[in-house]
């Protein structure tokens, strides 16, 4: 029966022009490994402690064997000469260099990297590291593993989904409109994702970067697109947190459930001098005359900083958008049965229920509809969709700086 199975998925591998790849739980670890004594200890051990459950990456991806290496291999092997993505539940980033670098996706995390990333640095990482390999080998028990730990004495857990806090941020493709690819290439560029990687609590300043960022490939891209539209009944649904496309667009037809740079959560304090000095250390440091560590945020009485009003921001306040969200589902309902062009440009992973999923379901259910799914990376079609739409490997802003 095997063989049986293997012959139809290469046959049906060869007759597709798109495969997509779900590597479940069970790529997590082989079976031979499963029947260990070792497996069998650490699984005791982290019963006994669930709360130590995000140690499970490391070992499955330690415990990664022939047979597993040659599951891998066989099953890309197959996949060679297609188009394919992969996604992936299992936590063990073994299969990753049999893989094309842009073609997988692993929302649940692995071992890779410490919820505090500058930690996976730190000579604690380096001891907590040995004293895990101690502990596979039994030269050790459970209670001896040396974790690393705040200031507060707190553990400091790999960041996969069985950690508390998980952050989700590393797996989720940005939106295309945010930054155009040259800015992705400069130097600030890099230096404003790493120092916020190190201070992922900071994230909110996103859209401040983004939006100083609107280059002329980028505004030449809002023009051209939006010059097609111009005698058109749209409307504009946003998940960039970029508002640089919005003197292109009618004032009543577009709107930015994500949030922007605009006002800080307490929009009073936008007015005040506080906020002043805190735009010019922002703009310093963009420029490279102060690190980080010289930004002068905005803080209240408590001394706690107070962030933009955006969706990276923690106690978002979603007031801002929601009549112009009553105007977009007003827009929508007379839609129904119409003739509809769906322009999905440059839609990530971050917002997908935004523009991704009811992109999807107009498409499906409105006859009428034809849908452009337009991404470097994420291109691909569900199945139902596949007949009323086109897919564009291509990102967004290139797609429309030249026309």
């Amino acid at each position: 029966m095997k063989i049986q199975y293997i012959e139809e998925i290469k046959k049906s591998i060869e007759e597709a022009n798109l495969v997509v790849v779900g590597l479940g739980e069970e790529w997590n670890v082989s079976p031979d490994t499963q029947s260990s004594s070792i497996y069998q200890t650490v699984m005791s051990d982290l019963k006994a402690h669930p709360e130590y459950q995000w140690l499970l990456p490391y070992f499955y991806y330690k415990w990664t064997d022939d047979k597993l290496q040659q599951a891998y291999k066989n099953l890309f092997d197959l996949l060679k000469d297609k188009n394919y993505f992969v996604v992936a539940t299992t936590t063990n980033r073994g299969f990753v260099p049999f893989v094309r670098e842009d073609r997988f996706v692993m929302p649940c995390g692995t071992e890779e990297y410490m919820l505090n990333e500058e930690l996976s640095k730190s000579m604690e990482y380096t001891r907590f590291v040995e004293s895990l390999e101690a502990y596979k080998k039994g030269e050790i028990s459970f209670e001896g593993i040396q974790f690393v730990k705040n200031e507060a004495g707190e553990v400091i857990p790999f960041n996969n989904i069985f950690a508390p806090g998980y952050k989700e941020e590393g797996y989720l493709p940005r939106e295309e409109w945010n930054v155009s690819p040259d800015t992705q290439s400069s130097s600030i560029y890099q230096t404003v994702m790493s120092d916020l990687k190190a201070h992922p609590e900071y994230q909110w300043l996103l859209p401040y970067f983004y939006y100083k960022w609107t280059d002329d490939k980028l505004q030449q891209a809002y023009k051209n697109l939006f010059d097609l539209l111009k005698d058109k009944n749209y409307f504009v649904v946003a998940t960039t947190t970029n508002r640089g496309f919005v003197p292109f667009v009618r004032e009543d037809r577009f709107v930015m459930p994500c949030g922007t740079e605009e006002y800080m959560l307490n929009e009073e304090l936008s007015k005040s001098m506080e906020y002043t000095r805190f735009v010019e250390s922002l703009e310093a440091y963009k420029k490279g005359e102060i690190s980080f560590e010289g930004i002068q945020f905005v803080k209240n009485e408590a001394g706690e900083v107070i962030p933009f009003n955006n969706i990276f921001a923690p106690g978002y306040k979603e007031e801002g958008y929601l009549p112009q969200w009553s105007k977009y589902m007003s827009w929508l309902q007379g839609t129904m049965n119409r003739k509809v062009c769906l322009l999905e440009l440059g839609a990530g992973l971050q917002f997908p229920s935004v523009i991704r999923f009811p992109f999807e379901k107009m498409a499906y259910f409105n006859q009428k509809a034809t849908c452009f799914r337009v991404h470097r990376t994420l291109y691909q079609l569900t199945e139902e969709m596949a007949e009323r739409s086109v897919s564009v490997p291509m990102h967004a802003v290139e797609l429309f700086e030249d026309m």
